[in-house]
């Protein structure tokens, strides 16, 4: 998995390290990989999904703007990495 990630993304090398490995496809809760919300609930909490809670940061595909899935998901774990970044300096 580390492997994948570093050829993915080359300069997080010596950087990253596994701490965890889920498999959601085993889990009888998580009902597919898609985020679905009533019609006018992401617009109205688009804002605050991402929004950090003190020292817990958020980032899935419920958090991203342009696509669905694991391009959203990407795109939400990104942002979360970026506000991290902000507050570390």
């Amino acid at each position: 998995f580390l492997e994948a990630f570093v050829r993915a993304r080359p300069a997080a090398a010596g950087q990253v390290s596994v701490a965890g490995v889920h498999d959601w496809s085993s889990y009888p809760f998580s009902r597919g990989h898609i985020a679905y919300f009533r019609p006018g609930t992401a617009t109205r909490h688009a804002v605050e999904f991402p929004r950090p809670a003190g020292r817990l940061f958020f980032g899935g595909e419920y958090c991203g703007r342009v696509g669905l899935g694991l391009e959203a998901a990407c795109e939400g774990a990104d942002r979360a990495v970026a506000q991290v970044l902000d507050v570390i300096g």
